[in-house]
């Protein structure tokens, strides 16, 4: 009975030690459901992730579309999760919301004015200046069905409604490199309407504490 007490006294020790040696966040860290770690920029009294969400786990409690469509948690970028490592992955809605950390949330149009007005930029030439400033490293969001790679814009969920009752939402495409035959792809940043099995890159905000 001794030797079952020490035991598990012993058990109970190792499992502490290992629980307290756990890495503490940094204060430019945080960490989704999913116990990834992601590095943060605090832009006025913003704090945005500055990585491309890429948790595996989800808990989707809602798969309904405009389509009624059944929607999928996430896609690697063109399938392929090797790119995993470089541009995250991409994103349903309801994929995204399940995944995000207390305090924190899918940024509106309003935290996204909120961060341009921070930034000193607009919507028609901003790309560089918020690709600059949150890291991003261009890869587009697209339609599920169709991974097309397109390198010239990054394209953003959004909380937001869609004006069009087509759509669900809106995402933000941010064309962060200049064309020069294609005015359109010159660093402007515009909204995008998008259904829910839309998939795209995630970046979460939350307030300063």
């Amino acid at each position: 009975m001794n030797c079952l007490v020490k035991y598990f006294n012993i058990v109970f020790v190792v499992l502490f030690l290992l629980s307290s040696c756990e890495k503490k966040l940094e204060p430019d860290e945080m960490k989704d459901a999913a116990g990834n770690r992601y590095k943060t920029v605090t832009i006025g009294q913003q704090v945005w992730m500055a990585e491309n969400l890429k948790a595996l786990y989800t808990n989707v409690s809602n798969s309904s579309s405009s389509t009624n469509a059944i929607v999928a948690d996430f896609w690697y970028p063109d399938n392929l999760p090797e790119k995993m490592s470089s541009y995250g992955l991409l994103y349903s809605f309801y994929g995204a919301r399940d995944l995000l950390p207390k305090g924190w949330r899918i940024p509106t149009l309003s935290d996204f004015d909120q961060l341009l007005r921070e930034l000193g930029v607009s919507y028609e030439s901003g790309g560089n200046a918020v690709a600059g400033m949150l890291n991003i490293n261009v890869y587009p969001g697209s339609n599920a069905d169709d991974m097309v790679s397109i390198d010239k814009y990054f394209s953003l969920l959004l909380d937001e409604p869609s004006t069009s009752i087509s759509y669900d939402y809106l995402t933000l495409r941010i064309h962060a490199r200049d064309y020069p035959d294609d005015e359109l792809y010159q660093r402007k940043i515009y909204t995008y309407n998008a259904v829910r099995d839309f998939a795209n890159s995630v970046r979460f905000v939350k307030d300063i504490d």
